[in-house]
C-alpha cells in the first residue's frame, strides 16, 4: 500500500465536503476551553471561535502487560508504518537464512494485538503483503502465520460490527493464512 493509502492526509479526506476553505487543520495542545465565550485558546495564544464544539481526543496506546512497551511495535503513524515494514522483512530475511524449523516458526509469526478496525485491517493486509516479499526472498509463503489477539469477539460494538463476520471468513481463507 502506498504511504497515503495508510495515513491519508486530513485535507484530502475532507476535500469536497465542505465548501472551500470550510475546513482548516491545525496541530496544537489546547490550552483553554471558554464555554460561555464558544472559544478554544490554543499553546500558542491563537483563539478560535465555535459554534459548535466536538471533542476528538484521539488516543493512547495503553500497554497492560510488563515488558509490552519495550517489546511490541506501535502502529499509530508513517513513522511507524515504516518501522514495522523493516522489521518485518528484516525477520523474513532472518527466516529464510535459518535450518531451524522452530526459529523459523517463530521469526515467521506475527501477532496483532486489538480486534477493532485498525487491528483487522492491518492483520488481513499482513495477509495480503506477507507472502509477497517472503516469496521474493525465496521463502514459501505458508510458512507464515499471523495471529489477531483481542479480548473478545473482533469488531464487537464498533460501528463496523456488521463486518465482523466477514473479517472472520477472510482472517481463516487459506488466502491469509492467520487466525481471529
Amino acid at each position: 500500500m502506498a504511504p497515503d493509502e495508510i495515513v491519508p492526509k486530513y485535507e484530502e479526506l475532507l476535500h469536497g465536503t465542505i465548501p472551500a476553505g470550510g475546513v482548516a487543520f491545525v496541530q496544537s495542545s489546547v490550552e483553554s476551553i471558554d464555554l460561555q465565550q464558544k472559544q478554544v485558546r490554543l499553546s500558542n495564544g491563537t483563539v478560535y471561535e465555535y459554534g459548535n464544539l466536538v471533542l476528538a481526543l484521539g488516543s493512547v496506546t495503553a500497554f497492560f502487560a510488563e515488558g509490552a512497551k519495550e517489546n511490541t511495535l506501535r502502529f499509530q503513524s508513517q513513522v511507524d508504518v515504516d518501522a514495522i515494514k523493516k522489521h518485518l522483512k528484516a525477520v523474513m530475511q532472518q527466516a529464510v537464512q535459518t535450518d531451524n524449523p522452530e526459529v523459523r516458526r517463530h521469526l515467521l509469526t506475527t501477532t496483532v494485538i486489538g480486534g477493532e478496525p485498525t487491528g483487522v485491517e492491518l492483520s488481513l493486509t499482513l495477509g495480503d503483503l506477507l507472502p509477497q516479499w517472503y516469496e521474493t526472498l525465496g521463502g514459501k509463503p505458508d510458512e507464515l502465520r499471523i495471529v489477531l489477539l483481542n479480548r473478545g469477539d473482533i469488531l464487537k460494538g464498533d460501528i463496523n460490527s456488521h463486518l465482523a463476520d466477514t473479517a472472520k471468513r477472510q482472517c481463516g481463507s487459506e488466502r491469509f493464512r492467520s487466525s481471529c
